[in-house]
């Protein structure tokens, strides 16, 4: 069994903290974002800031399921086909590269269902 590196590399991190995020709905890429597909994955930038970031084949192959607008359930389920890892490490990778796209502001992440607020729900009508 391979194992699985998920890296991206840039010349200057930025340091927020990502969101949990639903594993069954699929994330939003930015529009800000091109990909360019290389021999060794893929490179990627981001045209807001003017970062470019060197991605494995393993982060390519998950941008391009993100891009496909696939859950991370599914991208997960890709890396296991391509890369024959175990499903938690594919889990793992596909989660820790969406955070680290979230932060970058590559990706919009979907808000775990019970990380939503609550509506009062008392019958009367809010405006």
């Amino acid at each position: 069994m391979a194992s699985v590196v998920v890296t991206m590399h840039a010349d200057e991190p930025t340091g927020s903290q990502a969101d949990s995020h639903d594993a069954e709905s699929a994330a939003r890429t930015s529009s800000d974002a091109r990909v360019m597909p290389t021999s060794r994955g893929a490179v990627l930038l981001n045209l807001a800031s003017d970062q470019y970031y060197s991605l494995n084949p393993t982060a390519a192959a998950i941008w391009q399921s993100l891009a496909d607008g696939r859950t991370s359930d599914e991208a997960a389920d890709a890396l296991c086909r391509e890369f024959e890892v175990s499903p938690a490490d594919a889990r793992a990778c596909v989660t820790a590269f969406m955070d680290e796209l979230a932060r970058e502001r590559l990706v919009t992440l979907p808000t775990s269902p019970t990380h939503a607020p609550e509506e009062p729900n008392d019958g009367q009508t809010r405006s």
